[in-house]
């Protein structure tokens, strides 16, 4: 199952066991269960591979089950930040369980990573772009080339 069918069935809180709503939140809790996609366009580029990387090597079982494979999390105190953020992973799933309050303590990244992320999406977009104008002119050329061949037969007769 791809990640984002995962994250669009319902799931119940890892936590207090009751249904998450639709923003993947508990409502009874304030906790929140993020994709490791989304993690990426937040934190600073490598953060969150530097993590998980801890996590296979320190992270210890969890008390929390994972609302999609029904698993043990993998709960991890987050190396270099605030004293007692501790986040529960399900590195099989690439999901992570949040109490409130405690994305918002992940490191943010900066505006130079932010612009350099725009920056990248921007070229992709106009390679694709190109690729695109370029394979509609050579579309164009070769029904030019085959109309000019149906003229030219035309003309002969």
């Amino acid at each position: 199952m791809m990640e984002t069918e995962k994250l669009m069935r319902k799931v119940d809180c890892p936590k207090c066991r009751v249904p998450l709503n639709v923003a993947r939140m508990c409502d009874q809790c304030g906790g929140t269960l993020t994709a490791f996609t989304l993690l990426n366009h937040v934190c600073p580029i490598g953060y969150l591979q530097r993590c998980i990387d801890v996590v296979k090597k320190e992270g210890k079982p969890s008390d929390r089950i994972c609302p999609t494979c029904v698993d043990a999390m993998t709960a991890l105190i987050i190396p270099g930040s605030d004293p007692g953020l501790e986040l529960d992973f399900c590195l099989k799933c690439q999901l992570l369980w949040s109490d409130p309050n405690e994305l918002s303590r992940l490191p943010q990244k900066s505006e130079l990573e932010k612009a350099q992320v725009e920056a990248e999406r921007l070229i992709n977009d106009a390679r694709k772009n190109q690729a695109e104008l370029e394979a509609k002119i050579s579309n164009l050329q070769q029904q030019a080339a085959l109309n000019g061949a149906v003229i030219g037969l035309l003309l002969i007769d």
